[in-house]
């Protein structure tokens, strides 16, 4: 989980401890339960792919984690950490997502210099 400033764009959580409580999604910002958001990045327990066989994929053509997060919230308590220290960006909306491959390209030795001077000329445009 990360802290973050706008909680209404997220799958926000209520904690109990170290257990999540309760996931809502995409809250009004007065009704979120607090400032801690997924941001996809889970540990499976073993006997994840026994679940797996019990949640249908059809309704998102896809298994949404969601399902298994309920799963372990009703049944063995699903414990949520907060990360520190970390970039985290939104994959799900179009400019961070596209910050994050500037920022990894940025990163790599063997293509920062050329992502830089590729951005410095589309800047003086």
């Amino acid at each position: 989980m990360a802290a973050v400033e706008d909680p209404e764009n997220y799958g926000v959580v209520s904690m109990e401890g170290q257990l999540v409580k309760e996931i809502v999604e995409k809250p009004n910002r007065n009704d979120a339960p607090s400032n801690l958001v997924l941001c996809g990045r889970y540990l499976f327990t073993e006997d994840t792919a026994n679940l797996l066989s019990k949640y249908s994929f059809e309704e998102y053509g896809e298994l949404q984690s969601i399902a298994l997060q309920k799963h372990w919230m009703e049944n063995d308590g699903l414990v949520g950490v907060e990360l520190h220290g970390f970039q985290w960006y939104d994959s799900g909306a179009p400019l961070p997502w596209l910050k994050s491959q500037i920022d990894y390209a940025l990163g790599r030795e063997d293509m920062a210099d050329e992502i830089r001077d590729w951005l410095k000329d589309r800047l003086q445009r």
